[in-house]
């Protein structure tokens, strides 16, 4: 009866481990993704077009950020 309780507190552990690796590597990527469209679009400056109330652009980052969160979860369903 210990051993089985030991084993599931072991799975929980290590499946908490791994939740927090994906989602480090997905924050990164995001990170890694919105760096990538900011050196493609030289000529603009989001952040501070975003600064100035510049909605486009908000809708623009936004548009990427569900991208990114459908592709991520098409992959994870895939799992």
């Amino acid at each position: 009866m210990m051993e089985k309780l030991l084993v599931e507190w072991l799975l929980v552990i290590g499946w908490t481990v791994v939740g927090c690796v994906c989602s480090i590597l997905m924050g990164f990527s995001l990170w890694l993704i919105i760096k990538i469209f900011d050196r493609l679009t030289p000529q603009l400056d989001e952040f501070e077009e975003l600064k100035n109330g510049n909605m486009a652009v908000g809708v623009l980052l936004a548009g990427m950020v569900i991208a990114f969160a459908l592709v991520v979860s098409t992959a994870m369903r895939l799992l």
